[in-house]
């Protein structure tokens, strides 16, 4: 245990070091990097351990009233969720230093970016490792203040201070049903160790299930399952470089450990609790995915896609319940080590595209589509990494993102050779049509996300591009690009540590039915060398011709305009169409009006969220029409205020009186 503690202390040192030098600005980033990499190596050692065996490693802390005994234990499962958390966030301190180069000299506070920054892997790590729920809450709360002021870099702009206030508002409602669960189960428990947790939950009865949907919902929030997602498609695209990386793939990955760990502790879930996580889960699917269609900000497009991924992760997850809770161990297995799989390779494929469009961003200050187009030519690198991502987010071989989606999807399809219940085997096939819609509706939404931005040309002169990409930013988005290609190619590098995590779960692990996956990359392998050879011949033909270049054929018209290309509304409008029943968007249409119209014509799209219109929002004018009925107390008298204290103090007095029985 002791290379876990001094990678924390590496990781807040680092910290410390870059706000004490917060004006040296490049010396700060680059303290958080140096200690960044001392951390790594020493958690690396230390994890490797739990992570390939079924060892698991604890100690105990004795801390002072109220938190009392701590155990600190690092199983297969947190050992999973350590690695990728200190992989991402390393990766995301280096292109972090590469995109503040921009804004150094400017005001910005990036010594305090990077302290927070720090503190908020610190904390992370420390969630998937504590097994008391008083420490438990403590650091869950760090992590929310700390990620509050990490998004908060750009805080002087008004809107982003508005956003950051919603998203540690919608923390600490999520925090607020984590409270009360633990409250409960320690209580019924005898004890705020995990141990009371796993007595409450493996007792049964109404109270468990009540227990772990509080759970639930607390940890929903981290996640961004519906309807507890609506902070995030304002939190994300106000993160600034590598934050938005960390908080869509690492800080959404903590949240699916949690709910991981309190299935593990559950024992055998009931039927019906995996039906309603699928429900939501496939909802969130989804709807994530539809809403991200109607975007036309890449960030707004990239954190609907984060809501559609969790849905995913939620039926990976929902599906494994189910096995268990049918007694179907096949299920489970490809369940749970399709969720872990796929969280992992969000994390991954989400960081490389953030990653991307923040690139894109620090050169022109948009990710408005309608202002952008043909970015390849200005931006090659960032172009074709931002491909990969694409294509690895959409799941399309041979990327990762093809990879742990065929293992969910044969999560529902074991059951044809199992005896399944009937009510399983319908809401599976219903379950598989989901994901099939969702799969291709990703392919859609990203294939106008990446033709309108960097194919095509510019759809505003005004906006001049100044060079590509420095090194600190593309070659943290070339480490992810190869990673994308590595695991889809060779997936048993990550199969392999699904061992330790899926036993320490008490889900029985199957190495063979495992093969198939690596079957198919290796299919993909041999395609790649078929494709390689026919280029090595194309190449040995074409090596001593001429090659001459033309401009496409116009149909006899030259005057071609960069307004006759699609815009990411016009796009996509066939399907934001069909769907508009389910999404919240307001079209704005201007027909062409006679045989030779005078006024130019347009097409334009303002999506939003319609669970926020119809719920959040309705509850926040309800909460504040309450609030204002209250306002007379805030009077400005200082007398007013003296007399509310005076009260207070007597309300105390008796009620210590009564308590002391005098």
């Amino acid at each position: 245990m002791c290379s876990l503690y001094v990678g924390v202390l590496m990781l807040m040192i680092g910290g410390i070091l870059s706000l004490i030098f917060e004006k040296s600005e490049k010396m700060a980033g680059l303290f958080s990097i140096v200690f960044g990499a001392f951390a790594a190596f020493f958690i690396f050692s230390f994890i490797k351990i739990p992570l390939m065996t079924d060892k698991t490693i604890t100690d105990i802390l004795n801390m002072s009233m109220p938190i009392g005994i701590v155990r600190i234990e690092v199983d297969g499962l947190s050992a999973f969720f350590i690695m990728l958390i200190i992989v991402l966030a390393f990766i995301a301190m280096l292109y972090s230093h590469g995109y503040f180069l921009h804004f150094y000299n400017k005001g910005m506070s990036c010594g305090k970016h990077f302290f927070f920054f720090n503190i908020l892997i610190v904390s992370m790590i420390l969630v998937v490792s504590v097994r008391n729920a008083i420490a438990f809450l403590i650091l869950w709360e760090i992590m929310s203040i700390s990620s509050f002021f990490v998004m908060s870099f750009h805080h002087n702009a008004e809107d982003m201070r508005e956003v950051a206030i919603k998203y540690i508002i919608a923390m600490h409602v999520g925090a607020f049903f984590l409270i009360v669960a633990f409250l409960i189960a320690g209580i019924e428990g005898g004890t705020f160790d995990f141990e009371g947790i796993e007595r409450v939950m493996k007792a049964g009865g109404v109270l468990a299930q009540v227990v772990f949907f509080l759970f639930f919902i607390g940890f929903a929030f981290k996640i961004g399952l519906i309807p507890f997602h609506t902070w995030l498609p304002y939190a994300y695209p106000a993160a600034p470089g590598g934050t938005a990386a960390l908080m869509a793939g690492v800080m959404k990955a903590v949240g699916v450990y949690c709910l991981l760990r309190i299935v593990g502790l559950s024992g055998r879930p009931e039927v019906w609790s995996g039906y309603v996580i699928l429900a939501i889960s496939v909802g969130s699917a989804v709807f994530g995915i539809l809403t991200a269609i109607s975007h036309n900000d890449v960030k707004k497009v990239l954190s609907f896609s984060s809501v559609e991924n969790a849905g995913i992760i939620g039926i990976a997850i929902a599906a494994g319940m189910l096995g268990l809770a049918y007694d179907l161990p096949e299920m489970a297995f490809f369940g749970f080590a399709g969720a872990l799989f796929h969280v992992l390779n969000h994390a991954i494929f989400k960081g490389l595209l953030f990653f991307g469009i923040n690139s894109v961003y620090t050169q022109v200050y948009t990710t408005d589509m309608d202002k952008l187009g043909g970015v390849i030519k200005k931006m090659p690198m960032t172009a074709y990494l931002f491909l990969v991502g694409s294509l690895a987010i959409v799941g399309l071989p041979p990327f990762n993102g093809f990879i742990s989606k065929f293992l969910i999807y044969n999560s529902f399809f074991i059951i044809t050779s199992q005896k399944a219940a009937g009510l399983l085997m319908g809401v599976s096939v219903l379950t598989l049509a989901m994901l099939a819609l969702t799969g291709a509706l990703a392919l859609a939404a990203f294939t106008k996300t990446f033709g309108t931005v960097f194919l095509g040309e510019p759809r505003n002169n005004k906006i001049v591009f100044k060079s590509e990409s420095n090194a600190w930013m593309t070659f943290p988005m070339l480490v992810l690009s190869l990673m994308c290609l590595f695991i889809g190619l060779c997936p048993h590098g990550v199969t392999i540590m699904l061992r330790g995590p899926l036993k320490s779960m008490g889900v029985p692990y199957y190495e063979h039915n495992l093969e198939t996956a690596t079957m198919v990359s290796g299919v993909f392998l041999i395609f790649i060398f078929m494709l390689a050879l026919v280029l090595f011949i194309k190449f040995l033909v074409l090596k001593n011709k001429k090659i001459q270049k033309a401009a496409t054929w116009g149909c006899g018209y030259g005057a071609v305009s960069n307004k006759m290309q699609y815009t990411g509304a016009s796009f996509s409008e066939p399907l934001t169409r069909l769907s508009k029943p389910v999404l919240s968007m307001d079209n704005n249409i201007k027909k062409p009006n006679g045989l030779f119209p005078v006024k130019a014509l347009s097409y334009s799209v303002k999506a939003g969220d319609l669970i926020e219109r119809l719920f959040i929002d309705k509850l926040w004018h309800a909460f504040r029409w309450l609030l204002d009925r209250f306002s007379w107390i805030q009077s400005g008298y200082t007398g007013h205020y003296l007399l509310y204290i005076l009260l207070t103090i007597v309300a105390m007095a008796i009620a210590a009186m009564w308590r002391l029985g005098l």
